[in-house]
C-alpha cells in the first residue's frame, strides 16, 4: 500500500471511529493515539501549532472530551482534555478551519454563527487561545398521567415549533414519540423557537363485549382542547422544561361507515383529523369493501376520502361534530369542479410586435388555523396555454389567494364580485366558484435606494409595504453588500419602505406585527414607469 492509499485508508478509518465516538462518547484511544502521533512528528518548515479551548456557551465552563476537527489541507481530529483544551501541531501555513461537537450539544445547523462553534484562521505562525463555544441542548420532558396519578403508557406526544416562512407563521413538527411505561417522555435537541406540545389521542384497543368505551382525549399542554388555546413554550439552551399532562377518561364514540359508489377493485384512502389538523387513528379493515371505523372523544373532526378513478382524482370531505356514535356514514366520492384561472395581459412594451405573454403563479391557502394548512396550486392546461390554468380538488372553505407575477405586477384579481387582492375566496360545498380573472401589467414603477449597513453586516432586507391593501402584497428584496436595493414592476400607489437587519423570525405578513414598525419607515409614492429613490434607516430586529 503506497503513501497516498495509506492516507485515504487512514482518513476512512478515522471517520468511522469518529461516528462511533459521537454516538457512544468513547474515544480515548483515538485521542491518545492521535496526540501521540502528532507529538512524535518532527516539526516541519512552515508548520505551526494551533490550540485553544472548547467551552459551554451558557456556563462558560470548559468541555472535556469534545471532538475538534481541523481542516488544513488534510482533516484531523482530536478530543479535548479534562480542561477542555485541544492542541494541533505541525499545521501547515494557510487557511485552517476548526469545528467542535459533542453529544448533548446542538448541531451546527441549529445554532447561530455568533456561537463560534466553528472558526477559520489564517495560519502563518502559532495560533493560540482559540475559543470554540458549544450550545447545550434544551430538553423538554414530562409525565402523562390520569387525574388519579396513574401513568399512561404508549401515549402519543408531539412537539411543534413555530417557524416563519415568507413572513407567515407555520407550525412544523419537531418531535413525535410515545410515553414510557411510567408515563414519562423526554425530547432532546429542542429548537430555540416557541413550541407547543400535544398529547393523544389514546390508541384504540379492543374492549370486552359490553364494556363501556372510555379513553383519553387529544389535548395540548396544559390540557387545552385545540392548538389555539395551547401554551407556547420556549426552551432555552441548557434548560429543561417540564410539561406534565393530567388526563381524565371520556366516552369514546364510534365513527364508522363506507366509501360508496366505487368498484371493489378501486383502492380508497380515508383520513380523520381533529380541529387542529392533526391526523387521528382510523382503521380500514377491508379496503375492497371501502369501510372505515374510528373511536374518538366528543368534538369537531374532518373526514376525508379519496380515490383514483380512470386516472382522475375523486374526493370527498365530510365535517363531523361528534356528540354520540355516528355509524353507517356514506361517503360519496366525486370530482370537485376545478376553479378556472385566466391571466390577462396589459403590456405596454414592444407596441410594434406581439409581446410575450406575462405569466403568474396562483396559490390558494386555507384561512382556517391549522397545524397542517391546506394549499392548492394552479396548474397550466395541457394545451400549453400559459395564460389558462385550473386549481383542482379544492375543499370547501375560505382561502387566501396569493399571486406572484413574473416581469409584471398584479393589477387586479377578481372572482365574481370578490376582490382577491383584499378578500378571501369562498369555496362553497358544491365547489362552484366563478373563474379567477387575473390582470397583469408591465408598466409598473421602480423603487431604488440604499441602506447604511453596519460593518459586520453584508446585507439587509427591505420591505415594500402598501399603505392601502393586504399584507400579502408586501414585497421583499435583499440588498447588495453595498446596501443598494431595487424593486421593479411596482404597482402604482403609496408605500412604506422598511429596512431590517434580518427578517427570518419577523411575521411581516401579520398586519398587527408590522404596524409596530411603520413609524420607522419612509413613505414613497410610485406612478407608472416612474423611478423613485429613497434610503430607509436600518431597523435592528429583536425577536
Amino acid at each position: 500500500m503506497d503513501r497516498s492509499q495509506l492516507a485515504v485508508f487512514s482518513s476512512l478509518v478515522q471517520a468511522a471511529i469518529r461516528l462511533t465516538l459521537l454516538g457512544c462518547g468513547i474515544a480515548v484511544p483515538l485521542a491518545d493515539a492521535q496526540t501521540e502521533q502528532v507529538q512524535n512528528q518532527a516539526p516541519r518548515a512552515g508548520a505551526h501549532v494551533v490550540s485553544g479551548t472548547v467551552t459551554n456557551s451558557v456556563t462558560g465552563m470548559p468541555i472535556a472530551r469534545a471532538l475538534v476537527e481541523l481542516d488544513a489541507q488534510t482533516v484531523r481530529h482530536i478530543l479535548t482534555d479534562a480542561s477542555g483544551m485541544f492542541r494541533f501541531e505541525s499545521v501547515p501555513e494557510g487557511l485552517a478551519k476548526l469545528e467542535a461537537e459533542r453529544p448533548g450539544f446542538l448541531q451546527p445547523s441549529d445554532v447561530g454563527t455568533e456561537m463560534r462553534r466553528s472558526v477559520s484562521v489564517q495560519v502563518s505562525a502559532d495560533v493560540q487561545g482559540i475559543v470554540l463555544k458549544l450550545v447545550p441542548q434544551g430538553v423538554l420532558a414530562g409525565y402523562v398521567r390520569s387525574i388519579q396519578g396513574i401513568p399512561i403508557e404508549a401515549f402519543p406526544v408531539r412537539v411543534y415549533y413555530r417557524s416563519v416562512v415568507d413572513g407567515k407563521t407555520r407550525w412544523q413538527k419537531a418531535a413525535s414519540l410515545s410515553s414510557g411505561e411510567d408515563g414519562y417522555f423526554r425530547v432532546f435537541e429542542m429548537p430555540a423557537e416557541s413550541v407547543v406540545v400535544s398529547a393523544g389521542p389514546e390508541l384504540w384497543r379492543p374492549r370486552p363485549p359490553g364494556a363501556k368505551h372510555l379513553g383519553y382525549p387529544s389535548v395540548f399542554y396544559p390540557n387545552a382542547r385545540g392548538r389555539a388555546a395551547a401554551s407556547e413554550i420556549t426552551v432555552t439552551p441548557g434548560q429543561e422544561v417540564q410539561t406534565d399532562f393530567s388526563l381524565s377518561q371520556e366516552p369514546l364514540f364510534e365513527v364508522s361507515g363506507e366509501v360508496a359508489g366505487l368498484q371493489e377493485t378501486i383502492d380508497t384512502k380515508v383520513e380523520l383529523s381533529n380541529s387542529s389538523g392533526e391526523a387521528l387513528p382510523l382503521v380500514q379493515v377491508h379496503s375492497g369493501r371501502h369501510d372505515f371505523s374510528a373511536y374518538v372523544t366528543e368534538g369537531r373532526y374532518t373526514l376525508r376520502a379519496s380515490a383514483e378513478v380512470d386516472g382522475q382524482a375523486w374526493q370527498a370531505t365530510v365535517p363531523l361534530t361528534i356528540t354520540s356514535n355516528m355509524v353507517g356514514i356514506r361517503v360519496v366520492l366525486g370530482r370537485r369542479p376545478p376553479i378556472a384561472v385566466k391571466v390577462r395581459n396589459e403590456s405596454t412594451v414592444n407596441h410594434n410586435q406581439k409581446p410575450n405573454p406575462l405569466t403568474a403563479a396562483v396559490t390558494l391557502t386555507t384561512g382556517a388555523p391549522s397545524l397542517n394548512p391546506l394549499q392548492f396550486v394552479a396548474r397550466q392546461l395541457a394545451n400549453g396555454d400559459q395564460t389558462s390554468m385550473v386549481v383542482a380538488g379544492v375543499e370547501p372553505g375560505n382561502y387566501s389567494v396569493e399571486i406572484s407575477a413574473y416581469g409584471a405586477y398584479v393589477k387586479s384579481a377578481i372572482s365574481g364580485s370578490t376582490d382577491l387582492l383584499h378578500d378571501e375566496l369562498l369555496v362553497p360545498e358544491d365547489g362552484g366558484v366563478a373563474p379567477v380573472d387575473v390582470v397583469l401589467s408591465d408598466d409598473g414603477g421602480q423603487v431604488t435606494g440604499s441602506v447604511k449597513l453596519p460593518e459586520h453586516d453584508s446585507s439587509a432586507t427591505v420591505l415594500l409595504v402598501p399603505e392601502a391593501g393586504s399584507s400579502k402584497e408586501v414585497r421583499t428584496v435583499i440588498t447588495e453588500a453595498t446596501g443598494q436595493f431595487e424593486f421593479v414592476q411596482v404597482r402604482p400607489g403609496s408605500f412604506i419602505l422598511l429596512a431590517f437587519d434580518r427578517v427570518e423570525s419577523l411575521e411581516f405578513r401579520n398586519s398587527d406585527v408590522l404596524s409596530r414598525y411603520l413609524s420607522s419607515g419612509v413613505h414613497v409614492s410610485v406612478a407608472e414607469r416612474q423611478v423613485v429613490t429613497a434610503s430607509p434607516e436600518l431597523i435592528l430586529f429583536d425577536k
